[in-house]
């Protein structure tokens, strides 16, 4: 106790029930003998008056209005310093928060390593808790994962681990991990000697809550409908007839520690709930009849979020939009689920397949197309009948889209057909522009080139009326590439070199990045190498600038290709792999045919170069490579110095 000189002193108050009886406590807990003739809060400022001590009080949240005496005992002990255990903050002048967060998790990637999940917190004190009940208990390389997905269903919070790793008397860790789908009934018959609050994960929770007020017991059931997190406009959505400032409520949630509140890259706050309050949340919000109301203003929200969104990809912040929806991902899915299966409105969920397919498409992977298909065809088969066309022609587009890039050519060409027709007879002139564009490419994949050509040209002459800056880029960008194929290449040079110079003013690196590319593959064609290398360059560095790993594998492939073309083999076959772990399971369908052509056409002359062994040798060196590495390498392969 070298820092305290007259020692560390503990009061434990978990078993007080009236705030009165804490300075008692204390007074116990330092062996001051009381004075009859005065308050024992003065006798105790007598005493530590000239002690340098460090004083413990420990489970303070249900007593927090002894907060007082706390201050009057620091005020009268210059030397004094008091550690408080608690849920909920004092609210005093002196005081200085240390949150106490969760025990770590072994990372998803992580949880099959044995040296990584014996680094774990939880894991360890699962392990620790076991053994008190079961000796015997080990962890092995087969029930490592296992624990690993218990301690992350349990949010690493201690007492829910300590609570589970009980049932290990019974069941086996992969029948416990079975049995958390839902947490709070299992979690129960904590050790007699904690307070009776404490003795099941049901009642630890059940105490913070109730002590909110009845409008912030409301406002916290309604937040559990979010999964994955909320902002503070979503929050208000939920909230909004309550009789609260929803913004006050969320700060007193933080404070009950029922809620977590992070801070996004822009500032802003994120607030989130552990998976098992959650749940306690869901209990509740069922028992007070409200479900109904909460998960409709929730879904109402996400589709106001969806629309912005939307229009949001197609602007010089896309990048910054698409964030958003990656982070949204799981409350859209709720919201889907809500509107298309269970008993939402079904006209929001047709809206919202409406506004989310070029999400979808921008995200590129085969489980998104397949998922994306699965809320398109319900919403179609459930759609009211009555639906506004115009609300119905989103979605038509939306599907043939996806439609298009699985190869369903016929199906998609009709939805394409008849929202085109609807659009047109709506005057969504926009809408028109956009589907006339898709059935372009529908016409061009299908060997239609000279028809493809016409409603390209009359996309991009109805983007160019409607001044929209995207739709000009991606027009002259996808007319180019389409007429590179069929050697047109001084139209396709004056589409791209206009286009570029357009996404240049856009300030959208993004397309500058595609746009490049596609430069890159004109050069190609015919026949200008060096040219060609210079724009793969360019788009290489930009897409890495971006993180964009399926933007990045393009160049790399091509930049494979020239390698093997200047005679270096072994360069070639590191850059094949490192493309080729940032297209797996991203560069999927019809859109993505071309590279995945380009990448085979490599591997098979680069093992016809090399053989099969050192190819596949140096195929998993490039693998291996961050991305960061990958991109040096091919910059530096094809610098003019090198």
């Amino acid at each position: 106790h070298g820092a305290y000189p007259d020692g560390v002193w503990f009061a434990g108050l978990a078993a007080l029930n009236d705030p009165a009886f804490v300075p008692g406590s204390i007074a116990a807990a330092l062996n001051v003998q009381d004075n009859r003739g005065q308050p024992v809060l003065t006798t105790l400022v007598e005493h530590l008056n000239a002690k340098h001590l460090l004083l413990v009080l420990d489970n303070v949240e249900h007593v927090i209005d002894a907060a007082d005496d706390v201050v009057a005992l620091l005020a009268g002990s210059p030397a004094l310093t008091v550690l408080v255990t608690s849920r909920v903050p004092l609210h005093v002048l002196s005081e200085r928060e240390y949150p106490v967060h969760p025990l770590s998790l072994p990372g998803e990637n992580q949880q099959r390593d044995m040296a990584n999940v014996t680094q774990s917190e939880a894991v360890r004190m699962f392990v620790e808790r076991a053994r008190a009940v079961k000796p015997a208990f080990a962890l092995t390389n087969e029930t490592a994962p296992v624990l690993a997905q218990i301690c992350a269903r349990l949010d690493g919070l201690p007492l829910a681990i300590e609570l589970a790793a009980a049932h290990v008397r019974v069941y086996s860790p992969r029948a416990l991990l079975q049995r958390l789908d839902r947490r709070l009934p299992l979690l129960v018959d904590g050790a007699r000697d904690l307070p009776a609050r404490q003795q099941s994960l049901r009642s630890a929770i059940g105490w913070s809550y109730d002590h909110l007020s009845p409008d912030g017991q409301a406002l916290f059931r309604r937040l559990a409908v979010f999964r994955g997190g909320w902002d503070l406009d979503a929050a208000e959505a939920v909230g909004r007839d309550l009789a609260i400032d929803v913004l006050a409520g969320l700060e007193r949630l933080v404070e009950h520690n029922l809620v977590l509140v992070s801070a996004l890259p822009d500032g802003e706050p994120r607030f989130t709930m552990l998976e098992t309050i959650r749940e306690f949340g869901l209990e509740q919000l069922g028992t007070c009849g409200e479900e109904s109301v909460a998960r409709s203003r929730h879904a109402e929200h996400m589709l106001a979020f969806a629309a912005r969104a939307d229009a949001g990809l197609r602007s010089i912040d896309g990048d910054l939009w698409l964030e958003k929806l990656f982070r949204e991902e799981d409350n859209l899915r709720e919201a889907l689920r809500l509107t298309l299966w269970d008993s939402g409105d079904r006209l929001i969920g047709l809206q919202l397949v409406g506004v989310l397919f070029w999400f979808w498409f921008a995200k590129a992977g085969e489980s998104t197309t397949r998922e994306a298909l699965g809320w398109l065809e319900r919403a179609f088969e459930v759609a009211p009948p009555d639906a506004d066309p115009v609300i119905r022609a989103k979605a038509m587009s939306g599907f043939g889209l996806m439609l298009w890039l699985v190869s369903e050519d016929e199906r998609a060409k009709a939805l394409f057909t008849e929202s085109r027709e609807i659009f047109r007879l709506s005057e969504e002139a926009w809408h028109v522009a956009l589907v006339t564009h898709q059935l372009a490419h529908l016409l061009d994949t299908q060997g239609y080139a000279e028809e493809a050509f016409l409603l390209f040209q009359e996309s991009l002459d109805r983007f160019e009326q409607l001044a929209d800056p995207w739709g000009i880029v991606f027009s002259r960008l996808c007319f180019g590439s389409a007429l590179i194929v069929q050697d047109q290449f001084e139209r396709a040079r004056e589409l791209l070199e206009q286009g570029l110079e357009r996404a240049r003013e856009f300030g959208e690196e993004g397309w500058v990045a595609n746009t490049s590319l596609r430069l890159g593959e004109l050069a190609r064609s015919q026949g200008d190498l060096q040219t060609s290398v210079r724009w793969y360059a360019d788009a290489l560095t930009l897409f890495h600038r971006q993180q964009w790993a399926l933007g990045v594998a393009h160049p790399l492939v091509r930049l494979a290709q020239v390698s093997l073309e200047l005679g270096h083999a072994e360069t070639a076959a590191r850059l094949l792999g490192a493309s080729h772990v940032r297209m797996v399971d991203e560069a999927f369908g019809r859109a993505y045919q071309p590279i995945w052509g380009w990448y085979g056409e490599a591997e098979s002359q680069m093992r016809e170069r090399l053989g099969d062994d050192d190819f596949q040798r140096l195929w998993e060196a490039g693998r291996a490579m961050s991305m960061a590495e990958a991109v040096e390498e091919a910059l530096s392969a094809h610098s003019p110095a090198g």
